[in-house]
């Protein structure tokens, strides 16, 4: 599972520029780490790279809601 965070992490912007344009400008946005420095820091540039603040609020959740899910299932698998 720390391999898969560590993908989402760090695989996007290894393989970013490999990718069609359309994914550069929109995707990268939608993961966690940029939906983060969107809430923190999005406020005080007006840039395409951030995304509203109400916005990147629903993206972590939507992730958290996501990864807690799949936390579930895994835990229930292995111990059940």
């Amino acid at each position: 599972m720390s391999t898969a965070v560590l993908a989402l992490i760090f695989v996007p912007s290894v393989l970013g520029s490999l990718l069609p344009s359309w994914w550069q400008r929109h995707v990268p946005s939608l993961l966690p780490g940029p939906a983060s420095d969107s809430l923190a820091i999005g406020h005080l540039d007006a840039s395409e790279l951030y995304l509203h603040p109400v916005v990147a609020a629903l993206v972590l959740a939507v992730w958290l809601a996501g990864l807690l899910g799949w936390a579930h299932v895994v835990l229930a698998r292995r111990d059940g």
